[in-house]
């Protein structure tokens, strides 16, 4: 005798059609009045039994077939009844819209804007947290450095992002071989000597940034030490594969050019890699040795701690994130 299904799956029916019980059903119904009619012919029980499961033949090739024809009208009508209810739906706004076209404008306005703010929103997070910089080797290594501050209460406590060079100076020298830092600056200054020069993003660059990020030049070649010492500044520039495309067309004889950079003419020494825009997000059209700074201001500006003005990047090289932290705050701590 066939096992009974239990009375709680008959209740799934609300959500979804139960082909499989109702084909094993149905197979079960015909098989058992079969032997039913042989039973009434004279027919013992098991013998009507043989004799129905021999006409029957294999039971699961015929539930298959069955199943699988089942499924497909399901799916049929489930697509059909989906697509009434959406030309319903389609039909009952139209309605709706007709009626009240201002408050529906209105609606329509405030659904585009929030799809636009979200969209917005998540490609900012996207770029800050989850998309390596582009053109960067080996972004898993590679880190940004913050300063955490213990401040005294009931004055919060406070992290910070930039630094100046002083201190970017000090990290680098109580880091010595284990480690290498450099730091970056943003500024805008405007190309050329006409009234109507176009305003330039520019990077500052204190270190071997190019070579802790890893890109490569595409023509020329990057900073030299000599260029980066902030004591005896050299005006020299390299640019952006990008910006020297869009805004340069391209000319393969510009390394070695000059360009106005706000008062003075910088050297362009080098072309960045083709999809390099800086360790940032915003991106960057050309980079200059920090030095250029020395030759705008006066005093010994690398000397000061007061303000900051440039980010950090580091690369772990064999490091990880706690033995880095620790390092830098021991040999820092040594020295103070």
């Amino acid at each position: 005798m066939s096992r009974r299904e239990p009375s709680w799956r008959r209740y799934l029916t609300f959500w979804r059609p139960a082909i499989d019980r109702d084909v094993d059903a149905e197979i079960r119904f015909h098989f058992e009045e079969r032997v039913a009619d042989l039973v009434a012919r004279g027919r013992t029980e098991s013998a009507a039994r043989a004799e129905a499961e021999q006409e029957f033949g294999d039971r699961n090739t015929y539930r298959d077939r069955i199943r699988e024809i089942d499924h497909r009208m399901a799916a049929r009508r489930g697509r059909a009844e989906w697509l009434d209810v959406v030309r319903g739906d389609i039909r009952l706004a139209w309605r709706g819209m007709k009626r009240a076209p201002a408050l529906s404008a209105m609606i329509v306005v405030t659904l585009a804007l929030g799809i636009g703010a979200n969209g917005a929103i998540f490609s900012m997070l996207d770029a800050l947290f989850l998309r390596p910089p582009a053109g960067v080797h080996d972004p898993a290594t590679l880190r940004r450095l913050y300063g955490f501050y213990k401040s005294p209460p009931p004055a919060p406590d406070f992290t910070r992002q930039s630094f100046n060079y002083a201190e970017i100076s000090d990290m680098q020298a109580a880091l010595g071989n284990k480690a290498r830092i450099a730091g970056y600056g943003m500024t805008q200054l405007s190309m050329g000597t006409a009234d109507d020069a176009p305003e330039v993003q520019v990077s500052d660059v204190v270190g071997d940034y190019f070579g802790i990020l890893g890109v490569r030049p595409f023509r020329g070649r990057f900073f030299t030490p000599e260029e980066l010492d902030v004591r005896t500044p050299r005006l020299v520039v390299v640019l952006s594969h990008r910006f020297w495309q869009r805004q340069l067309g391209g000319d393969s004889t510009i390394v070695g050019k000059t360009i106005r950079l706000g008062r003075r003419d910088f050297t362009i020494v080098g072309i960045a890699q083709p999809g390099f825009d800086g360790a940032d997000v915003m991106p960057f059209d050309i980079w200059r040795s920090a030095a250029a700074r020395t030759t705008a201001t006066s005093g010994r500006w690398w000397d000061e701690r007061n303000g900051s003005s440039l980010f950090v990047v580091t690369r772990l090289s064999g490091l990880t994130d706690r033995e880095f932290s620790a390092l830098r705050e021991q040999r820092l701590a040594s020295r103070d």
